[in-house]
Protein backbone atom coordinates (compact mmCIF):
# COMPACT_ATOMS: atom_id res chain seq x y z
CA UNK A 1 0.00 0.00 0.00
CA UNK A 2 3.05 2.27 0.19
CA UNK A 3 2.54 3.73 -3.31
CA UNK A 4 -1.16 4.37 -2.65
CA UNK A 5 -0.35 6.09 0.63
CA UNK A 6 2.39 8.19 -0.95
CA UNK A 7 -0.07 9.26 -3.64
CA UNK A 8 -2.68 10.12 -1.01
CA UNK A 9 -0.15 12.15 0.98
CA UNK A 10 0.63 14.08 -2.22
CA UNK A 11 -3.05 14.70 -2.91
CA UNK A 12 -3.55 15.96 0.64
CA UNK A 13 -0.50 18.21 0.36
CA UNK A 14 1.29 16.62 3.33
CA UNK A 15 4.05 14.65 1.58
CA UNK A 16 6.83 16.68 3.17
CA UNK A 17 5.47 15.90 6.64
CA UNK A 18 4.96 12.13 6.20
CA UNK A 19 7.82 9.67 6.57
CA UNK A 20 7.67 6.43 4.61
CA UNK A 21 10.42 4.22 5.92
CA UNK A 22 11.86 1.33 3.96
CA UNK A 23 12.12 -0.75 7.09
CA UNK A 24 15.34 0.76 8.39
CA UNK A 25 15.22 1.72 12.02
CA UNK A 26 16.30 5.28 12.78
CA UNK A 27 13.91 5.73 15.66
CA UNK A 28 15.61 8.65 17.47
CA UNK A 29 15.82 10.56 14.18
CA UNK A 30 12.15 9.96 13.41
CA UNK A 31 10.94 10.77 16.91
CA UNK A 32 12.93 14.01 16.99
CA UNK A 33 10.86 15.23 14.02
CA UNK A 34 7.53 14.59 15.73
CA UNK A 35 5.45 16.98 17.83
CA UNK A 36 2.84 14.53 19.17
CA UNK A 37 2.84 10.74 19.29
CA UNK A 38 -0.40 8.92 18.54
CA UNK A 39 -1.19 5.23 18.97
CA UNK A 40 -4.62 4.03 17.92
CA UNK A 41 -4.39 0.36 18.86
CA UNK A 42 -7.48 -1.79 19.33
CA UNK A 43 -5.59 -4.16 21.64
CA UNK A 44 -2.25 -3.84 23.44
CA UNK A 45 -0.38 -5.24 26.36
CA UNK A 46 2.27 -2.78 27.55
CA UNK A 47 3.60 -1.17 24.36
CA UNK A 48 7.27 -0.24 24.16
CA UNK A 49 6.39 2.35 21.51
CA UNK A 50 4.56 4.45 24.13
CA UNK A 51 7.60 4.31 26.42
CA UNK A 52 9.84 5.29 23.49
CA UNK A 53 7.60 8.27 22.74
CA UNK A 54 7.62 9.39 26.35
CA UNK A 55 11.38 8.85 26.71
CA UNK A 56 11.79 11.12 23.68
CA UNK A 57 9.82 13.87 25.39
CA UNK A 58 6.71 13.53 23.24
CA UNK A 59 3.21 14.01 24.56
CA UNK A 60 1.07 10.98 23.72
CA UNK A 61 -2.48 10.47 22.48
CA UNK A 62 -3.51 6.82 22.64
CA UNK A 63 -6.54 4.60 22.84
CA UNK A 64 -7.22 3.43 26.39
CA UNK A 65 -6.70 -0.30 25.82
CA UNK A 66 -4.59 -2.93 27.53
CA UNK A 67 -1.73 -1.53 29.58
CA UNK A 68 -1.54 1.86 27.86
CA UNK A 69 -3.31 3.46 30.81
CA UNK A 70 -0.50 2.21 33.06
CA UNK A 71 1.97 4.24 30.99
CA UNK A 72 0.11 7.38 29.96
CA UNK A 73 -1.26 9.52 32.79
CA UNK A 74 -4.38 11.00 31.20
CA UNK A 75 -4.21 14.79 31.19
CA UNK A 76 -0.62 14.81 32.51
CA UNK A 77 1.68 13.00 30.07
CA UNK A 78 -0.86 12.83 27.27
CA UNK A 79 -4.43 11.84 26.61
CA UNK A 80 -6.20 8.49 26.74
CA UNK A 81 -9.07 8.14 24.30
CA UNK A 82 -11.93 5.75 25.02
CA UNK A 83 -13.63 5.90 21.63
CA UNK A 84 -11.76 4.59 18.62
CA UNK A 85 -13.29 7.04 16.18
CA UNK A 86 -11.04 9.31 14.09
CA UNK A 87 -12.74 12.35 15.62
CA UNK A 88 -12.06 11.17 19.19
CA UNK A 89 -8.37 10.70 18.40
CA UNK A 90 -8.06 13.90 16.38
CA UNK A 91 -9.46 16.23 19.08
CA UNK A 92 -6.60 15.85 21.62
CA UNK A 93 -3.98 15.74 18.85
CA UNK A 94 -5.26 19.06 17.51
CA UNK A 95 -5.37 20.51 21.05
CA UNK A 96 -1.72 19.57 21.58
CA UNK A 97 -0.63 20.87 18.18
CA UNK A 98 -2.30 24.19 18.89
CA UNK A 99 -0.86 24.55 22.40
CA UNK A 100 2.96 24.23 22.37
CA UNK A 101 3.20 24.99 26.11
CA UNK A 102 0.81 22.17 27.01
CA UNK A 103 2.52 19.81 24.57
CA UNK A 104 5.96 20.62 26.02
CA UNK A 105 4.78 20.27 29.63
CA UNK A 106 3.18 16.88 28.94
CA UNK A 107 6.26 15.72 27.03
CA UNK A 108 8.54 16.69 29.91
CA UNK A 109 6.34 14.93 32.45
CA UNK A 110 6.29 11.82 30.25
CA UNK A 111 10.06 11.92 29.93
CA UNK A 112 10.46 12.28 33.69
CA UNK A 113 7.98 9.43 34.28
CA UNK A 114 9.93 7.04 32.03
CA UNK A 115 13.19 7.92 33.75
CA UNK A 116 11.77 7.52 37.25
CA UNK A 117 9.36 4.60 36.79
CA UNK A 118 10.43 2.56 33.78
CA UNK A 119 14.24 2.64 33.73
CA UNK A 120 16.31 -0.38 34.82
CA UNK A 121 17.25 0.93 38.31
CA UNK A 122 13.57 1.61 39.07
CA UNK A 123 12.60 -1.87 37.87
CA UNK A 124 15.32 -3.46 40.00
CA UNK A 125 14.18 -1.46 43.02
CA UNK A 126 10.56 -2.59 42.53
CA UNK A 127 11.65 -6.23 42.26
CA UNK A 128 13.78 -5.92 45.40
CA UNK A 129 10.88 -4.34 47.27
CA UNK A 130 8.50 -7.04 46.04
CA UNK A 131 10.79 -9.88 47.13
CA UNK A 132 11.65 -8.25 50.47
CA UNK A 133 7.94 -7.86 51.16
CA UNK A 134 7.31 -11.47 50.08
CA UNK A 135 9.82 -12.83 52.60
CA UNK A 136 8.57 -10.58 55.38
CA UNK A 137 11.08 -7.74 55.43
CA UNK A 138 9.55 -4.49 54.21
CA UNK A 139 12.01 -2.12 52.62
CA UNK A 140 11.17 1.54 51.97
CA UNK A 141 11.14 2.58 48.32
CA UNK A 142 13.16 5.62 47.47
CA UNK A 143 11.99 8.17 44.96
CA UNK A 144 14.25 9.74 42.42
CA UNK A 145 13.76 13.25 41.11
CA UNK A 146 15.70 14.24 38.02
CA UNK A 147 17.20 17.71 37.70
CA UNK A 148 15.36 19.87 35.19
CA UNK A 149 18.50 20.04 33.02
CA UNK A 150 17.91 16.40 32.03
CA UNK A 151 14.48 17.15 30.59
CA UNK A 152 14.03 17.42 26.82
CA UNK A 153 13.81 20.81 25.22
CA UNK A 154 10.67 22.29 23.62
CA UNK A 155 9.61 20.78 20.30
CA UNK A 156 8.38 22.54 17.21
Amino acid sequence: MKQDLQYLAGELGISERVIFSSGEVRLPEYLSKMSVACQSSETESLPNAILEYMASGLSVVATDVGGIGELVCDGMTGYLVGSRTPEALAEPVIRLLQDPELRTRMGRLGYQRTKEEFCMPAAIERFQHFYMEAVGGVQERSTTTLPSSTLPTERK
